[in-house]
């Protein structure tokens, strides 16, 4: 299945044409004055975005077949073709390639189509009408190509080079000096003229090149003011465009019919001659075609939108004298943009690699060394040259360099002086936890504090000479060292009393009462303050009565873990001693041996047991819960006892009845019966039942 082609769209038109989507419409009771960007044709350009591109624009005489080449150009795209009198085409038409096609040098690019109307189409009374457009339309297409193709029939001789005039206008007004014209070669578009339906060879030429070279552009002698005008027309030629090439094209058929359908499948056979000669020419194109260029700078698709509006707006104006040169600062202006875009991205990144901080001679250094190297970069890259542009273009770049330089040496500063701090922090620290780390005498580890700011000050400005901003950081520093210095020694003395206040404190085993722990604190105190030297001698006046206030807290914050400690292990030994009593009764009770038949015990006799066993200040505390378990327990202690007199009457009747069947034993057995009855009742007097049993039995 053939893929649908995309059909071409105006770019410009005419102020009295319009398009409605399908085909341009002219109002012909208004006459042409200005040109219009058309939005269909920006779409285009705006679709293309960010890709590179090479741009091929097609020009020549009104029904030359120029629409019916560029739609060959590129597979999928198509030009509206005409057959009649009239030109089809109007103003500037665009189409684009869909994906990327190669070119000059091997470079795949998106290829942009432009099909110029003919010169000529415009039906005036007025000829300088005509002109006038003309000049316009071919100076936007010079402006605009890589390629420009001259489409035209027959051989041409040096009088229709006349038809080329535009060349000669464009030439006048955008490259007017030596300068210009040198710099527009770097910009300007290379010439490809097609000679449609030729048959004949070019001899007694070489090619067609060396025909158009000494037959077509060669000068006259100026006899005459017409002769002037085509020598200035060779001159502007040779200027306006890079290189001059030439192709032909043989007619297609000798029939109408056929040349009025050449899509059609059933002639291709008849025009396969033609069709091979316009794949030679596709060929040729594509090979000649460069990417789009402003100076060094490749064009996108959105860098052409840009520049185009500016060359249509400066058409636009009032007619006589077309100020192309203005385009032409545009242009120039357009590729110098691109420089110093890339200049401000090449300063940002140098700015970016410079590792801060730096010293204030290293600091000065990049700032010359940089402004040095992005003004000599951009110069260097700068192609198409204008004078007052590039001056401008200059001036700004460097007001840029000084601003991008001045916030580098800001942020030197800042980040210096963080640099500054944390150096000084961390050198201090290192020296102080060397001081900590001496397994020296207290003296001697204090006396090691007197020379450390001198150390820290050596240290510090050795690894931060130059920066900008240590002096100061030092200087506001230096106070607070002084305080560190100090408090640092507070805390060597301090941890030497804790840790001899400990050992004195560890000697005791606890638990142990609190009247006995007040005084060995009591002790370990003294004997730690005294094992320390006198505060004053490493202490400032002014802190002595702060330091001695937070020793004594810590010495009583110590004591508190020992007094804590102690009554936990108080609480821990009374309960073993309480458990271990409720324990044995609890066993008393439960036991069936008939030793413990018969008890009765004695809560003063077991609460006084717990005083002689339990230490410590829970003592009083535990002691109360001992005595509230053993009234919980009474009622056991009583059921015990009843169940145990019933068990002992049982016992003493079971004896009874075998001691009846003994003779000699009758009375005793009745004697043994009251007895062990009464016992039942009584239910208390232990010893003489258990006697009279033990007899019996």
């Amino acid at each position: 299945m053939e893929t649908r082609k995309r059909l071409a769209v105006p770019l410009c038109l005419p102020d009295n044409w319009s398009f409605d989507g399908k085909k341009a419409i002219g109002d012909k009771l208004k006459c042409r004055g200005s040109m219009k960007l058309c939005p269909e044709g920006k779409r285009v350009l705006e679709e293309i975005g960010d890709d590179e591109i090479a741009v091929i624009c097609i020009t020549g005489p009104a029904r030359s077949g120029k629409s019916y080449l560029l739609s060959k150009l590129v597979d999928g795209v198509s030009f509206e073709v005409g057959h009649g009198v009239v030109s089809k085409t109007t103003g500037i038409w665009i189409a684009c390639s869909q994906g990327k096609e190669e070119t000059e040098g091997e470079q795949r690019v998106r290829i942009v189509l432009l099909d110029a109307e003919g010169a000529g189409a415009v039906s005036t009374e007025d000829d300088s009408v005509s002109r006038e457009w003309d000049t316009k339309l071919y100076s936007l297409c010079c402006l605009l190509s890589s390629v420009m193709v001259y489409n035209s029939k027959k051989i041409p001789e040096s009088v229709d080079l006349e038809r080329l005039q535009f060349v000669a206008n464009f030439s006048r007004t955008v490259c007017s000096a030596d300068q210009a014209s040198a710099c527009f070669k770097t910009y300007a578009p290379k010439l490809l003229w097609i000679l449609r339906d030729v048959l004949t060879d070019p001899e007694p030429f070489k090619d067609w090149k060396e025909y158009f070279n000494q037959k077509v552009l060669v000068k006259r002698k100026e006899r005459s003011q017409s002769d002037r005008s085509f020598n200035d027309l060779v001159d502007a030629i040779n200027t306006v465009f890079h290189s001059v090439n030439v192709k032909t094209l043989p007619p297609p058929s000798n029939k109408s019919i056929v040349c009025k359908n050449l899509d059609n499948p059933e002639h291709f056979e008849d025009i396969k001659d033609f069709l091979a000669a316009i794949e030679d020419v596709k060929k040729t194109i594509f090979k000649l075609t460069p990417v789009k260029k402003a100076g060094t700078t490749l064009m996108r698709g959105s860098d052409l939108l840009s520049v185009l509006e500016l060359y249509v707006t400066e058409l636009n104006k009032e007619h006589g004298d077309i100020s192309i040169k203005t385009c032409w600062e545009a242009t120039v202006s357009f590729h110098i943009e691109n420089i110093i875009l890339s200049s401000y991205e090449e300063l940002e990144q140098n700015v970016l690699e410079i590792k801060l901080p730096l010293t204030e001679q290293e600091i000065q250094n990049k700032r010359t060394t940089i402004a040095l190297i992005i003004e000599r970069n951009f110069l260097d890259n700068i192609v198409l040259r204008d004078e007052n542009v590039v001056s401008s273009f200059l001036e700004k770049l460097r007001r840029k360099i000084y601003r991008s330089l001045e916030t580098l040496q800001s942020r030197n500063i800042d980040i210096s002086k963080r640099f500054c701090q944390t150096k000084l922090k961390e050198i201090t620290m290192s020296h102080f936890e060397k001081i900590r780390r001496r397994t020296s005498s207290i003296i001697d580890q204090l006396k090691l504090y007197e020379n450390v700011i001198e150390k820290i000050r050596h240290k510090f400005f050795a690894t931060t000479i130059g920066l900008p901003g240590a002096d100061d950081i030092f200087q506001k520093e230096k106070t607070e060292l002084l305080k560190k210095v100090e408090q640092e020694q507070q805390c060597v003395i301090l941890i030497k009393i804790c840790e001899n206040y400990k050992v004195h404190m560890e000697r005791v085993t606890l638990p142990v009462e609190l009247s006995k722990l007040t005084a060995v604190n009591q002790n370990a105190k003294l004997e730690a303050f005294n094992s320390c030297p006198e505060e004053e001698n490493f202490i400032s006046r002014r802190n002595v009565l702060a330091f001695q206030k937070q020793r004594e807290d810590k010495i009583f914050s110590l004591f508190r873990e020992f007094q804590v400690k102690n009554e936990n292990l108080s609480q821990q030994q009374c309960k073993q001693v309480m458990d271990d009593i409720l324990q044995s009764l609890r066993g008393k009770i439960e036991s069936p041996s008939l030793r413990h038949y018969f008890f009765s015990p004695k809560e003063e006799k077991l609460v006084k047991k717990y005083q002689k066993k339990a230490i410590g200040p829970r003592k009083t505390q535990v002691e109360r819960k001992l005595r509230q378990k053993l009234k919980d327990l009474l009622p056991e202690v009583k059921r015990a006892q009843s169940q145990h007199a019933k068990e002992v009457a049982k016992v003493a009747g079971n004896v009874a009845k075998k001691l009846m069947w003994t003779a000699f034993a009758g009375s005793v057995a009745v004697t043994v019966g009251a007895v062990g009855v009464a016992i039942a009742v009584a239910a208390g007097v232990v010893v003489p039942l258990v006697v009279t049993v033990v007899g019996l039995l």
